[in-house]
């Protein structure tokens, strides 16, 4: 099918058929390649890649889990809450990362379906510590 124009719908689709096809050169050299976020405009597509190492475990290497250990004690976290998983409004989380950038919602989280989601330190505590004074933003989980 020949595309004439972009909308979101035919992004979304491109853009799932792009990491299916990269996922070849991903599995060539141990990495992994997502795409995600971009902008389009009628006649022009531009679309982020996202590539990253594993480390010896197995798991994705990322620059907000890198940052976990290092700025997790000014938001009354400690470094082993990375990769610890808690229960919010039915669901599971796992802390994924950190963005110490972003006060309101530092903490990064995987849901259990995938999705991800930068967090209130304040609710991450509450669920992984209730018998700790949660510091920090209250407030909802804003999705990614």
């Amino acid at each position: 099918m020949a595309i004439k124009e972009f909308n979101r719908v035919i992004c979304t689709t491109v853009a799932a058929e792009i990491e299916t096809a990269l996922q070849t050169i991903a599995d060539s050299h141990d990495i992994v390649i997502t795409t995600g976020g971009g902008k389009f405009d009628y006649h022009t597509y531009d679309l982020k890649l996202h590539l990253a190492t594993r480390g010896e475990d197995g798991v994705v290497k990322t620059r907000e889990g890198d940052d976990f250990p290092t700025f997790c004690k000014m938001f009354n976290l400690d470094p082993d809450d990375l990769g610890k998983s808690f229960h919010d409004r039915g669901r599971v989380y796992t802390v994924t990362g950190l963005k110490p950038g972003n006060p309101k919602f530092p903490v990064m989280v995987t849901r259990d379906d995938g999705k991800k989601f930068k967090y209130p330190a304040s609710a991450v505590i509450r669920g992984l510590h209730p018998d700790r004074d949660p510091k920090g933003s209250f407030g909802a989980p804003l999705t990614l």
